[in-house]
């Protein structure tokens, strides 16, 4: 199932295109890259099959914890992410 707009407050779902667009702006491409892949498998997802916000959760809160650049990324997407499963009444398991 991937997420969807919320019409009534011009939100989409945030994405893992989101993720690496942000962790790129942070750190550039090689690196956002790699730092997202080892966090899914460090999460035990695979990277690119991420559909719901609630599944970004795991890899995101994995980066925030690391520090770093990254972990700057990580909680603005979190906070994104929560604020979307708010929103959209959908729980968050964070």
């Amino acid at each position: 199932m991937t997420a969807s707009r919320i019409s009534s407050h011009g939100l989409d779902a945030p994405s893992e295109a989101d993720v690496l667009a942000s962790l790129t702006r942070f750190v550039g491409g090689d690196q956002a890259a790699a730092a997202w892949q080892s966090a899914c498998v460090e999460s035990g997802v695979q990277a690119g099959s991420l559909t719901t916000p609630d599944a970004l959760s795991g890899p995101l809160t994995l980066l925030k914890s690391k520090g770093g650049y990254e972990a700057v990324a990580a909680s603005s997407l979190l906070v994104r992410v929560r604020t979307y499963a708010l929103l959209s009444r959908t729980p968050v398991h964070a």
